[in-house]
């Protein structure tokens, strides 16, 4: 029997149309670190990274493929932030974060593909220090929200090699109880994850 593919593409807010939500439910809720698409069944998780004090330092983003039958194509654009559209914001909903960078039609981008086999999963790691405006705010340990969107397109493949039958969505994962601290911030947060993974090992 042939193995089906999947492709998702990663794609930019703003550029093309979101026709679906996922993990948006009708009560919000304070975490959200788990969505599953049933239908194509796609999971998306969030986990956030932490120091010996607490402090978040990263988090990691994952793809897990929960098919038997396929194998998954993902398209993601080699500039990361606009696949992975990251939000921190403080206590009083006051944003942190380095502004989105917006893209038009006129932009030109670049993909890169990355499989998924059956039953795999493709993680992401994505330093916290990254994307705050100010590392100052987080000096006597500040506590706020982080908030993930993962825009994406995707569908069969068809005989051109393209997507057939497109589905746009946009994934929403978030954690509104985050405490951000000076020592997790310092340092290199890449060392700290890949020592953790070690460990877990």
């Amino acid at each position: 029997m042939k193995t089906k593919l999947l492709v998702i593409t990663a794609l930019l807010v703003g550029v093309l149309p979101i026709v679906r939500l996922a993990g948006a439910p009708e009560s919000f809720t304070a975490q959200k670190n788990r969505v599953f698409m049933a239908e194509d069944k796609v999971e998306a998780r969030l986990k956030l990274l932490k120091d010996d004090d607490q402090g978040v330092y990263g988090l990691v983003v994952s793809l897990h493929n929960t098919a038997d039958d396929r194998d998954i194509a993902v398209a993601l654009n080699t500039y990361q932030p606009a696949s992975f559209l990251i939000t921190i914001s403080d206590e009083k909903g006051q944003t942190v974060s380095k502004p989105l960078k917006k893209f038009t039609t006129e932009d030109t981008q670049t993909f890169e593909t990355v499989n998924i086999p059956k039953g795999g999963t493709r993680e992401w790691f994505f330093p916290i220090a990254d994307f705050l405006n100010d590392k100052n705010w987080a000096a006597k340990g500040a506590k706020g929200s982080l908030f993930l969107s993962i825009a994406c397109s995707y569908g069969p493949i068809n005989t051109n090699g393209g997507l057939a039958e497109q589905k746009r969505i946009l994934i929403n994962l978030h954690d509104t109880d985050v405490l951000f601290t000076a020592k997790a911030l310092a340092g290199n947060a890449k060392e700290k994850y890949e020592r953790a993974v070690k460990q877990a090992k």
